[in-house]
């Protein structure tokens, strides 16, 4: 049966029932536009099978919809040189005209977050407020970070009041709130980057120079918005640019990571064993691991080390 079929059926089924029936059967099915949930609708208040299919429409609308979002985001990333240039992109993309900044964070688990070894990138020009974040205790001692484990919804911070706030508490890291100021920054909606796939925790923060500003980017998008812009970046390996290890370090790792000991990596590179510990700890190092395996994982979670090379 054709899509116009299907209609007339659902049209002449339903002749004897009011228009306001009707409708409240549509607007349950816009609302609830799982099939599943259409299903229990029908049987509950005895709505016929057909006004299934509206659901299945619904569902092919919204999937299309996020589709879309999906490619434009997929599409900065993949043109984009580095963090900061796909942050300004997504900007001028889902900005509408409102949003000043975008901070992207991300630490591989919450602790992470503690050590103070977070990747972060931002729109802002210079250096100044990065320099202003680190002076403050960094991830260690942010606002934010400190309730990471426990924050899943986007919300609110009044920029102003919080440096006041800070003011009469003599909090240190008031110089930080105080330099998002200076840089126009009176709003920030949070959104915290935090799923199995990701492999850690993060925040995709929008900034805006009105006070209470809602959001340009709707609330109920961000998070998946959020998620497969962090994705993109890993997969298009800009976190790995980042990061910045060799070449010749990421191909020493892949062959940790593949299990080669340390005499293996001694022979294939015709090295000492004290030149492997050396390259290895240099390589630590730079991913702020405890050990080479953190190491692995952290490179593996970043991009640096695609998935296949722990195969």
């Amino acid at each position: 049966m054709n899509i116009q079929n299907e209609i007339r059926s659902v049209i002449y089924e339903n002749k004897n029932k009011t228009g306001l029936e009707i409708l409240f059967c549509g607007l349950s099915l816009v609302l609830w536009y799982s099939e599943s949930w259409a299903t229990q609708a029908r049987e509950t208040f005895g709505f016929p099978k057909q006004f299934q299919f509206f659901a299945r429409c619904v569902q092919q609308k919204v999937r299309h919809w996020w589709n879309m979002y999906s490619e434009k985001i997929k599409s900065i990333v993949r043109s984009s040189t580095s963090i900061e240039n796909a942050l300004h992109k997504m900007v001028l993309q889902f900005g509408d005209g409102r949003l000043e900044h975008l901070f992207w964070g991300y630490a591989v688990h919450v602790h992470g977050l503690a050590r103070n070894d977070a990747l972060f990138a931002h729109t802002c020009e210079g250096t100044e407020l990065t320099e202003a974040f680190l002076a403050a205790g960094g991830t260690a001692n942010d606002v934010v970070a400190n309730k990471i484990g426990t924050l899943k919804h986007p919300f609110q911070i009044d920029i102003v009041q919080l440096a006041e706030h800070q003011r009469d508490t003599n909090d240190a890291r008031l110089t930080f709130t105080e330099t998002m100021i200076a840089h126009d920054i009176k709003t920030a909606w949070i959104c915290i980057v935090d799923a199995p796939w990701v492999g850690g925790s993060g925040v995709f923060n929008q900034f805006y120079k009105d006070r209470l500003a809602e959001p340009a980017i709707p609330l109920d998008d961000i998070s998946e918005i959020a998620h497969t812009f962090h994705e993109e970046l890993r997969r298009h390996r800009l976190i790995a640019k980042q990061i910045n290890l060799r070449k010749i370090q990421v191909e020493f790792l892949s062959e940790v990571a593949k299990g080669r000991s340390a005499e293996d990596l001694a022979d294939k590179y015709q090295i000492s064993s004290r030149a492997v510990e050396k390259r290895l700890e240099n390589i630590r190092k730079t991913l702020n691991s405890r050990n080479t395996l953190e190491a692995v994982y952290k490179a593996t979670m970043y991009g640096v080390l695609p998935y296949s090379a722990t195969n």
